[in-house]
């Protein structure tokens, strides 16, 4: 699964949307405000398996990578958040 992911400079998400399948009709994307960025990011397991609000809670961007990449958010664990 793909995932569009809007972020600020320290990589707090911001929004998300699902990546569509290039067959669909439709397709929307979101778009990053001043100060913000936007990536698309092929979204590893487990966190695919993750309701949106989770992603939110639990993950960030590490912007300190070549490509931005979806890491852990610092002192969440898995039991905190939603």
């Amino acid at each position: 699964m793909k995932l569009q992911v809007v972020f600020d400079d320290q990589g707090t998400i911001i929004a998300t949307a699902e990546v569509a399948d290039q067959s669909e009709d439709l397709r929307a994307e979101i778009m990053p405000d001043d100060g913000q960025s936007l990536v698309e990011i092929d979204l590893p397991e487990p966190y695919a398996q993750m309701e949106p609000i989770e992603r939110h809670e639990r993950l960030m961007v590490d912007t300190s990578a070549a490509h931005p990449t979806l890491i852990k958010r610092p002192g969440v664990g898995e039991g905190e958040g939603r």
